[in-house]
């Protein structure tokens, strides 16, 4: 039993082989060689190490439901200000105008090296990327 892609002959796919140095398909090497195939056993290790993972994180937050759960819900402490509120009130906050040129120069700077690498995400898929991030980070 074997978790690895298999030529058409029933030997390891040599998979390296299939793919240039800058990250294109070797045609040439895919109509030789053929797709690889997955046996049975590689989508039973997908399965099982997916349900796996899926029990592990959900047993873990439901047997610790009074750590996780206060964390997920607003505090009900009498407290008025955390203290440590109270400690960093004395230091100055960032202006917004801060926030704003720490987000332009990201952006610029993600975008100049996504135009250097070969490899490179194109401008439409990296501001896809971004208002999608921009958007799951808004506080509902």
């Amino acid at each position: 039993m074997s978790a690895s892609l298999l030529a058409s002959n029933g030997k390891p796919y040599p998979y390296l082989q299939a793919i240039h140095e800058d990250g294109t398909v070797n045609e040439n090497f895919i109509q030789r060689t053929g797709l690889p195939f997955f046996t049975a056993t590689n989508y039973l290790v997908q399965i099982f190490s997916s349900i796996t993972l899926t029990s592990s994180i959900s047993h873990a937050a439901l047997n610790n439901y009074h750590i996780v759960g206060p964390l997920l819900t607003k505090s009900k402490s009498l407290e008025k200000v955390d203290p440590h509120r109270i400690a960093c009130q004395k230091y100055k906050d960032l202006p917004s105008w801060g926030f704003v040129v720490i987000v332009l120069v990201a952006v610029t700077f993600t975008c100049a090296m996504s135009s250097i690498s070969k490899f490179g995400i194109s401008v439409a898929g990296l501001l896809a990327a971004l208002s999608t991030s921009f958007l799951m980070t808004l506080a509902l």
